[in-house]
């Protein structure tokens, strides 16, 4: 039990550096010890699922394919295990970042039926905003790690929420109040290609351009919130966007 949790808390450790964008080679290192020498199957395979995800996030590079064919692999037709699991989920999140929403969805939304996780429409429904209400709680009391924790069982539980675009501005809030604001960004690449995000397009535009002023990006920032004046003025978005536009305007006189 021991030697599991010191893998398990490495994996962790590992996982939180990939997704944040804070120290990749450290997460790298800890990774490829991990997928050669954890004590069990599962800790090797769950390692190795995070260094393909790592791989495939960039489109085009030389081990993305690679990269993608591992998560495929991993994930495995009528496997349940937690390796194959995590998989999916993240095989889902690259493909949704690639602009395949159709490949996305088969995924994710088989996720979501399987046994053991599967809920009718209603209960999937409350499931989902129990999970969102929690997490603000988290957020709001600046308790960061558990809201971590906690958006990572909603990503677990409920993976097809990627598919509307909350599970994204949920990770784009984290990073943001984790002072991240280029982990910020990556959350939110797949919101801009999903159809069925459109309805939180301004929420996410509006941390979008937060994140881009936390950067020193002035003309990014005022791009996403003139866009949201423009084309979402009745949304309550909106008002925030032209106070934003405001203060930029402010700063550069």
């Amino acid at each position: 039990p021991e030697a599991r949790r010191i893998v398990d808390l490495g994996v962790e450790r590992a996982a939180d550096l990939v997704r944040a964008g804070d120290d990749e080679p450290l997460a790298r290192e800890i990774l490829r010890a991990l997928a050669e020498r954890a004590p069990t199957r599962e800790a090797r395979e769950l390692a190795q699922v995070y260094l393909a995800w790592l791989d495939a996030r960039v489109p085009g590079s030389p081990k993305a394919k690679e990269a993608e064919r591992k998560l495929r692999e991993l994930h495995g037709e009528g496997r349940t295990d937690d390796p194959a699991r995590r998989a999916g989920i993240y095989l889902g999140e690259l493909l949704l970042r690639r602009g395949d929403a159709s490949g996305a969805r088969e995924v994710l939304e088989r996720l979501d039926a399987a046994d053991g996780h599967r809920k009718h429409a209603g209960a999937r429904s409350v499931a989902s905003g129990a999970r969102s209400l929690r997490f603000d709680h988290l957020l709001k009391e600046r308790r960061l790690t558990e809201a971590s924790d906690e958006l990572d069982l909603w990503r677990w539980e409920l993976p097809a929420d990627y598919l509307t675009g909350v599970l994204q501005i949920a990770g784009a809030r984290l990073r943001l109040a984790e002072g991240r604001p280029a982990g910020a960004l990556r959350e939110l690449e797949s919101v801009w290609k999903l159809e069925r995000a459109a309805r939180e397009l301004p929420r996410a535009l509006l941390l979008a351009a937060t994140a881009a002023e936390a950067q020193g990006d002035e003309t990014g920032a005022r791009e996403r919130l003139e866009r949201i004046v423009r084309e979402f003025p009745h949304r309550p978005e909106s008002r925030d966007a032209a106070a934003g536009l405001e203060r930029l305007g402010k700063s550069t006189q």
